[in-house]
């Protein structure tokens, strides 16, 4: 029934739709230490200031190589915060990537933070794919067809 009335959503310019990962691992220094939790997730079509598309998605630390540090004095991601921390794959019903989502910029600081929790702490992490979906298909076509991601790459860290 949910699935039914997200596509309504969709369907009728509601912008929103849930959607599964399928796998739960990234891949780079913070796979070890974070993964999706295996539950599904909103997609939510957001129009200003750009327009972009946003995945909620509840992340968990796994590993607590980091408990007990200051992120601001003893480690960073390598390439700073103008390079993307966590990338997820959008894909379509037969697994194909149809687009990526980065984890959102200002979501960043928090995961340098989140990391210096106890391991199984989890919370809420955006993940943004900017409006990339106009060469193939209509932004409503590029939202219905996405029905599953997958984490791929994570960013290095840096111990200073």
């Amino acid at each position: 029934m949910l699935a039914v009335v997200s596509m309504a959503l969709v369907s009728c310019g509601g912008g929103e739709k849930t959607i599964t990962p399928t796998a739960t691992r990234f891949r780079g220094d913070l796979g070890s230490l974070v993964e999706v939790v295996d539950q599904p997730c909103t997609i939510t079509k957001v129009s200003k200031p750009t327009e972009q598309i946003e995945l909620k998605v509840k992340i968990e630390l796994v590993g607590s190589d980091y408990e007990g540090y200051d992120p601001t004095e003893d480690f960073a991601f390598c390439g700073g915060l103008c390079m993307s921390v966590l990338l997820i794959d959008l894909e379509d019903e037969n697994g194909n990537t149809i687009g990526e989502a980065e984890l959102r910029k200002s979501d960043q600081r928090r995961m340098l933070d989140f990391l210096t929790k106890p391991f199984g702490t989890t919370d809420d992490f955006v993940f943004i794919c900017k409006k990339r979906w106009d060469v193939e298909l209509s932004e409503k076509d590029f939202i219905n067809s996405i029905a599953h991601f997958t984490p791929t790459y994570t960013t290095d860290i840096c111990e200073h």
